[in-house]
């Protein structure tokens, strides 16, 4: 098991594919954009990137809106993202493969499959 600061990450390792869940909403907007780029860093040329993250959709809100009333919410750092706002840094540094939102999860998901760009590419 590695174990990184995902905002200061140390890693010398290049991966085909990182999958990443849970993650990026947990921070302010500049601190998710460092998140994101820090998945990129340890992506190799080509790799691919597997992205989810809460998204503000009515259902969202609302099933968050209850479970805070109930007093059972657990994650106050929680910022559901907007697919907009991943995007403006994935786009720099991928090319956006796929998006879907996952509705079945009453707090819905988006996620986002990118290729990082070749360095030919850029």
């Amino acid at each position: 098991m590695i174990r990184q600061d995902i905002l200061n990450p140390d890693l010398k390792i290049e991966c085909d594919i990182v999958f990443s869940v849970g993650l990026i909403e947990h921070f302010s907007v500049e601190n998710t954009r460092k998140a994101i780029l820090a998945h990129f860093n340890v992506l190799k040329s080509g790799g691919i990137l597997i992205l989810g993250f809460p998204t503000p959709t009515f259902l969202y809100k609302i099933t968050r809106k209850i479970s805070e009333l109930l007093g059972l919410w657990m994650f106050p750092d929680e910022r559901p993202l907007k697919i907009d706002e991943v995007l403006d840094t994935v786009n720099q540094h991928g090319e956006l493969l796929e998006t879907k939102i996952i509705w079945p999860i009453l707090l819905t998901q988006a996620m986002l499959v990118i290729k990082k760009r070749t360095a030919a590419g850029r």
